[in-house]
């Protein structure tokens, strides 16, 4: 059992939900803790294009200088609480607005960049489905980004573990000083297709038995 704002909470369960603004979850973090996070994984809210339901989410009704500052904060609250091994993948798109490009990720890119997080990589999400238009002077858009960012340099990164060898096999006859027996490092590019509407769940943060494994921040 541990003690959070005057209430026990049983750790012993498999993942507790707390629901808030991800400028107040530290509220719900013991004072003192010790770091704890492994990985993030979240998708902040893109500035003020949706409202997530009757929350007051990071970027509504904010100008975009204000937005940006909010989303530091809470990167800034996370890094403190993350191990030194750390790893943060953060999903984000550009957007339009005044008829020109805004390139978000980018922006957000850097205020993390002044906290303390160090940018590492860029994968590319082919989501396949979207919206079927598009605005003028743009293409349909089929993909976001998601951006890789580590605490230091001495971060967990087991790529081995998802290597594979399917589409080396063939070639290993020919010319077998080519390519590692061990497999063929994954691409940059994933795809993954946006499930049916209505099966993501609720939005959530989602803190792991004993405060010790894996930490999933979805930003609201």
């Amino acid at each position: 059992m541990i003690q959070i704002n005057e209430q026990a909470v049983d750790f012993n369960q498999l993942n507790q939900y707390i629901i808030c603004n991800s400028k107040k979850f530290t509220e719900y973090i013991p004072n003192n803790v010790e770091p704890f996070i492994d990985l993030i994984v979240t998708s902040p809210p893109y500035w003020d294009m949706k409202q997530y339901g009757n929350v007051k989410q990071t970027g509504f009704q904010q100008t975009y200088e204000e937005y940006l500052d909010d989303i530091e904060q809470t990167f800034n609250s996370l890094y403190k609480l993350s191990k030194e091994t750390a790893t943060l993948y953060v999903n984000s798109d550009t957007l339009k607005r005044d008829g020109k490009i805004i390139r978000l990720p980018d922006d957000i890119a850097r205020r993390l960049e002044n906290v303390g997080w160090i940018h590492q990589d860029i994968i590319i999400w082919d989501k396949g489905k979207t919206l079927p238009w598009s605005r003028k002077g743009q293409m349909r858009n089929i993909f976001e980004y998601i951006y890789v960012f580590t605490k230091s340099k001495h971060y967990k990164y087991y790529i081995e573990r998802i290597k594979t060898v399917d589409e080396l096999k063939e070639w290993w006859i020919d010319y077998p000083e080519r390519y590692n027996p061990e497999g063929k490092v994954p691409d940059n590019i994933w795809e993954h297709f946006i499930p049916t509407q209505g099966s993501w769940g609720t939005k959530k943060i989602l803190v792991t038995k004993n405060l010790n494994m894996l930490v999933l921040f979805l930003l609201i």
